[in-house]
């Protein structure tokens, strides 16, 4: 059925709800409250109906500014608020607006949203089925994915590969005389598109230098759990440890001094992502600072490109980043 014929009553009558609960579940800026059992249902009658708002769409059609993100529920912490602020303005630089929408499990939401919005492209850090990209593409909207691990082969795909950031710890602490070592990753599953290329470039850096394989511990950001940490690392005969980032890096100190265990004499520890807090725990953490910034202007270029209608084939951007050396590792 063709979008335009379909009005909001049409899919209130079909999900047995009100219009004004079409109208807010529709609505990307609506800040009312709708249980998500009912937001899922209209949701879908609206992509069986075909339906799609248009009034925003129609306002927007002759601009066409407006950048589409959609993202995972990632923990916003100091990294990945330097990432969006850059982004953020390297897409201004361009004659770009950015609105972020935190991705569920419906495809049809994002189908919708873009459909209501109308925007020049859609950013997506989450998977989107290639039917999908070619109906945005009908459309004249650009789709564009980012992905933190290593390189794909699709077209409009940018690859920051995060195991490069693994490697590079791996090679410090044996630049220290480190011979055995441990990954440690929090318990925080949102994490999971960055905790996996990071465990298999400390791998990767292990297996490429002829170490053993690094041992795999979990992190609580807990007294209790970080001391159980570090008591496995101890009874693993453990000397270094590359961490997932900052925080668990500063959990494990945590325990370690718990439990009078001399950083870094007996463990040395390093982390990820140089949070301000690094510099000031005790032991002073080394860290590994990522060029976030650098791969948010690539992110910018590649969506100009895109809208701008060049040939683009994958792009990936190369390790970026530097060891902020501290006490310890």
């Amino acid at each position: 059925m063709a979008t335009d014929r379909v009005t909001a009553s049409a899919v209130a009558r079909a999900a047995g709800v009100s219009r004004a609960t079409v109208s807010y579940v529709m609505n990307p800026l609506n800040r009312y409250s709708v249980a998500e059992s009912t937001r899922l249902k209209v949701l879908r009658v609206a992509a069986e109906l075909g339906y799609a708002p248009s009034m925003s769409a129609r306002a927007l059609r002759g601009k066409r500014e407006l950048v589409l993100a959609i993202m995972p529920d990632w923990p916003v912490g100091q990294s990945l608020s330097r990432f969006l602020s850059t982004l953020t303005e390297e897409l201004r630089a361009h004659g770009l607006t950015i609105l972020i929408r935190y991705a569920n499990n419906e495809v049809a939401d994002y189908e919708i949203l873009w459909r209501s919005l109308s925007p020049a492209a859609v950013l997506s850090f989450v998977e989107i089925d290639a039917d999908t990209i070619e109906r945005a593409g009908r459309e004249g909207v650009s789709v564009t994915t980012a992905f933190f691990d290593r390189a794909h082969a699709s077209p409009n795909v940018i690859s920051i590969p995060e195991d490069a950031t693994g490697v590079m710890q791996v090679e410090f602490l044996v630049s220290t005389g480190r011979r055995t070592l441990a990954v440690a990753v929090p318990d925080d599953q949102r994490l999971a598109a960055f905790i996996q290329p990071r465990v298999h470039g400390v791998e990767e850096g292990c297996e490429v230098l002829g170490l053993a394989s690094p041992l795999r511990v979990v992190v609580p950001l807990a007294l209790e759990g970080s001391c159980s940490a570090v008591e496995a690392l101890l009874a693993a005969g453990i000397d270094g440890v590359c961490c997932y980032n900052d925080e668990v890096a500063i959990a494990l100190l945590a325990g370690a001094r718990a439990l009078g265990v001399k950083i870094p004499d007996q463990i040395a520890v390093i982390g990820v992502d140089d949070e301000p807090i690094s510099a000031l725990v005790v032991p002073a953490l080394t860290t590994v600072r990522t060029d976030v910034e650098g791969s948010a202007v690539l992110i910018a270029n590649v969506l100009r490109a895109n809208i701008d209608g060049r040939n683009l084939t994958s792009e990936t951007a190369g390790p970026r980043g530097f060891v902020v050396v501290r006490d310890s590792a």
